[in-house]
């Protein structure tokens, strides 16, 4: 008979002895909590991921929460680099602020990717790896 190891859950990181090989949570609470905090991110991103697609690439001048969204920057960061003058901007009137977009691809790189499915069942994967090869060591 093989001995089982203990494992770490995935939500509150206190050790456990798993029910079955596949098991990452402790008790049916954590996982409950972990299915919640998953879909609360997913739908958060879905939207935010539907608003970027509504920002056309050929766009030049885009206004400071669409750069916040684009370039994952907050926006009131944004808007302190923008009063300091260390991102040059254009106003056009109230709360009119307009920031070229090449600028911020400068300063921050490209606009950020929302990472797929299947991306983040990779790194899903490899953390169930690494934690059962910590807990055989």
């Amino acid at each position: 008979m093989m001995k089982r190891a203990n494992k770490q859950c995935l939500n509150c990181g206190k050790e456990f002895l798993p029910k079955t090989v596949t098991s990452v949570y402790c008790s049916h609470v954590c996982s409950k909590k972990a299915y919640k905090q998953k879909m609360i991110r997913l739908k958060s991103e879905g939207e935010l991921k539907a608003i970027t697609d509504k920002i056309p690439d050929s766009r030049v001048f885009i206004s400071v929460p669409e750069a916040g969204m684009l370039f994952g920057i907050h926006i009131k960061s944004l808007y302190r680099l923008v009063g300091q003058g260390k991102i040059p901007s254009v106003n056009l009137g109230t709360r009119l602020i307009r920031i070229d977009r090449r600028v911020m691809v400068g300063m921050f790189g490209p606009a950020r990717s929302l990472p797929q499915a299947a991306h983040r069942r990779k790194n899903y994967t490899a953390l169930k790896k690494r934690t059962a090869i910590q807990s055989v060591k």
